[in-house]
């Protein structure tokens, strides 16, 4: 397949280059995680000028307030709702982001009096996706009834993403101490791995991490334009290579095996995923950043696949 060039971008200024340099502070922070979750949500709401914004995490069945700014103060880690239950509980099951402009006249809509949350009218949540796994969910209000703009949406799916690392990477290096009341925010926890022994003796092997993820101290980038050229370079390798693998191994392979290694290229070539990737690079993430979110989106929808052969190679 003849590889079709990939046209340059032209980067226009971005309205969230601020937030994210709030975010890189607050990353380099030495506080606990409930602080930086507090912290977190005063600087969405200051940046975005916004009325509310809400931290959400999943407990088991269950979705936990755990930092708000806007919404009463004392709903914090008492307001829990189930998976079902709701518009947050809604964007946790379908892993996907809601942008609502009257957000109470929306058939999901869970009235909690402890929040405080009947005045405000516009609704924006996004998950916290990381590995495919949701762990909660992130959500923006308004007393405004109005749908939030495009770059708004983007910047707070950014927002998200270095979120769920930041909680993930203060939760394993503080120990049971960086959990928040309890909530186990780390998708699975150490393994042991147990092989079946065929004779005596002694063995020794190397257990390699496939993919790890992106450290949350990297994941912001410095410089915009050369992440943008290291993405795109990125792209025609990964073409380059798909090409040669179909062409050259996977060339004697039967019609079924064959469709597995068809279904790389689509990916490779599929215009509506690169250009996830330059929106998520042009957000201000790095390349490997911009990669880990639009990975974790589509797993996440895919893990709920019904076809458990489909599951079960995710």
């Amino acid at each position: 397949m003849k590889i079709p060039p990939l046209p340059s971008l032209p980067l226009k200024p971005d309205p969230g280059a601020g937030l994210l340099k709030r975010i890189r502070a607050l990353m380099a922070s030495e506080t606990d995680v409930q602080t930086r979750l507090d912290n977190f949500v005063k600087l969405i709401s200051q940046s975005m000028k916004i009325n509310v914004c809400s931290i959400y995490l999943r407990s088991g069945d269950e979705l936990e307030l755990c930092a708000t700014k806007g919404l009463k103060q004392e709903a914090v880690h008492n307001t829990r709702m189930r998976l079902d239950e709701g518009l947050v509980g809604l964007v946790a099951r379908s892993a996907r982001l809601l942008n609502l402009a009257k957000a109470p006249e929306h058939p999901e809509f869970s009235y909690r009096p402890e929040t405080g949350e009947e005045k405000f009218n516009s609704f924006l949540g996004v998950p916290l996706l990381r590995g495919g796994r949701n762990l909660g969910v992130l959500v923006v209000q308004n007393k405004k009834a109005r749908e939030y703009t495009e770059s708004e949406v983007e910047n707070l799916l950014t927002a998200a993403t270095l979120l769920a690392e930041i909680a993930i990477e203060d939760e394993r290096t503080g120990g049971k101490t960086g959990r928040i009341k309890g909530i186990r925010l780390t998708p699975t926890g150490p393994e042991t791995i147990k092989g079946q022994a065929f004779a005596d003796g002694l063995a020794q092997g190397r257990a390699v991490f496939h993919v790890p993820p992106v450290a949350a101290g990297a994941m912001i980038a410095s410089n915009t334009a050369e992440e943008q050229a290291r993405l795109e370079k990125a792209i025609r390798q990964l073409r380059r290579s798909v090409d040669a693998m179909i062409d050259g191994k996977a060339a004697g392979l039967n019609a079924s095996s064959r469709e597995i290694f068809e279904s790389y290229r689509l990916f490779a070539y599929d215009r509506k995923w690169v250009g996830r990737l330059r929106e998520a690079v042009h957000s201000g993430l790095t390349a490997e950043a911009a990669v880990e979110r639009v990975r974790n989106e589509h797993r996440a929808r895919m893990l709920k696949a019904r076809d458990p052969y489909l599951r079960a190679r995710l």
